[in-house]
């Protein structure tokens, strides 16, 4: 347990957050709060990705094999617990082939001629 609450410290610390004197438990609530924007998206991401999986009968393990990452990345990820960025939701999409992310603010022809 020690060593869990060691990697919970480092992660606080790393972002800046004050959490002398809470529990464990507290500490990763405090972290949760202050962190739930990018949390809900990541976890919406997650959801989407899961669907895509069941949809195309692929496993963890086999995504893991076409991204070139960890199956233990994979699961974080669709854990939800991933601060991701558009590189790695860009290799998602094209190791399953769908859009996760939907963009509409630009019109295709606005974003090729600033490409």
């Amino acid at each position: 347990m020690a060593a869990r609450s060691k990697s919970i410290d480092q992660q606080h610390a790393h972002h800046g957050i004050k959490t002398e004197g809470l529990s464990p438990a507290r500490q990763k609530i405090k972290w949760m709060r202050e962190n739930r924007g990018w949390l809900l998206h990541s976890l919406t991401i997650s959801v989407k990705i899961q669907e895509r999986l069941a949809a195309l009968e692929i496993t963890q393990a086999e995504l893991a094999l076409r991204m070139n990452v960890s199956e233990a990345f994979v699961s974080r990820v669709l854990r939800g617990q991933e601060n991701l960025t558009l590189k790695t939701i860009h290799r998602f999409e094209e190791a399953l082939g769908f859009a996760i992310l939907e963009l509409s603010d630009m019109s295709d022809a606005a974003i090729k001629r600033r490409v």
